[in-house]
């Protein structure tokens, strides 16, 4: 709402919340090969530097990997953002 994140960073980090409830509330989802995590994994938005990069090294990247890789990339954006002033926050009344 604040428009600190850009919209594929927000919608990765709605990936990550589905694929922990995937595995905290289905047994059957164990691993990150099955196919309803796999399925989510592979939308992530993780720049494709990355991607190649990992390609490089696994002809077919693991999905832990994929999935790594799209949660260390999110953490590094939402670090990397300037510390908010108090003035910078406006309050709407709803």
């Amino acid at each position: 709402m604040m428009s600190l994140i850009e919209k594929h960073n927000y919608e990765d980090i709605l990936l990550i919340e589905h694929i922990r409830n995937r595995f905290a509330h289905r047994l059957e989802c164990n691993k990150f090969d099955h196919p309803l995590i796999a399925k989510e994994i592979l939308k992530f938005s993780t720049d494709k530097i990355s991607r190649i990069a990992l390609k490089l090294k696994y002809p077919e990247p693991p999905l832990r990997g994929l999935f790594l890789l799209a949660l260390y990339s999110i953490v590094d954006r939402v670090i990397a953002l300037p510390p908010l002033e108090p003035t910078d926050v406006v309050l709407r009344p709803i």
